[in-house]
């Protein structure tokens, strides 16, 4: 296999915050030209950034880099994933980070984000974090920015999480979202975002009546 120009891909060498920084933007340059690392350069390059992960998270832990928190959040992983629920916990410093990945991010760090903002909220509600009325605002205002971008598979992870955590005073961006959203899927002949805006109004519904 071969590995990216510039990879230090020695574990030892390679466990430090500006390569896993550098592996990140090559994952995003992969995925802007329609393909994977995982495709490129082998499934062994794919654990060999999995644990150069690991490292700079540990790191993180220990020395609490928020810098390190800004490249942790531009990785790879599941939006549900034990790693993305840890990184809720991290709390309001995440904030400024998931803005700019909405903004500027490629598609999969954007449904990152989302997931992560709503694990955030999910998280406040339970007392795992502290959030100020300001910040749970800011938070609500994130996932309402998702369920506006361009991107239709963007806007529908937002729909779809703002169902699991959203309040009352998601339900009118739900309701525009549900009538006026323009994404159709020609292999379904559907209009997904619109269908599922129409599920989480109703789960918001049921869910403010108990």
């Amino acid at each position: 296999m071969h590995y990216p120009p510039g990879s230090r891909h020695q574990y030892g060498d390679a466990a430090d915050l500006p390569t896993l920084d550098r592996e990140n933007l090559v994952t995003a340059e992969e995925y802007r030209h329609g393909g994977g690392v995982e495709g490129k350069y082998g499934e062994e390059y794919v654990f060999y950034k999995d644990d150069l992960t690991e490292v700079v998270k540990q790191n993180f832990i220990q020395f609490s880099d928020s810098s390190a928190l800004r490249v942790l959040l531009h990785c790879a992983y599941n939006p549900d994933s034990v790693f993305a629920e840890w990184l809720a916990v991290q709390g309001s410093q995440l904030l400024p980070y998931t803005r700019e990945m909405l903004e500027r991010g490629i598609s999969p760090e954007r449904e990152n984000a989302v997931a992560v903002v709503a694990h955030l909220l999910s998280n406040n509600s339970v007392n795992k974090v502290h959030l100020s009325k300001a910040q749970e605002e800011e938070e609500h205002s994130q996932l309402w920015q998702a369920a506006e971008n361009p991107d239709m598979w963007t806007r529908q992870v937002a729909v779809r999480y703002l169902a699991r955590v959203g309040t009352l005073s998601d339900l009118s961006v739900l309701k525009s979202v549900s009538e006026d959203d323009p994404g159709f899927d020609e292999r379904s002949s559907t209009y997904p975002v619109r269908d599922a805006a129409r599920r989480a109004i109703s789960e918001l519904r049921a869910r403010s009546q108990k």
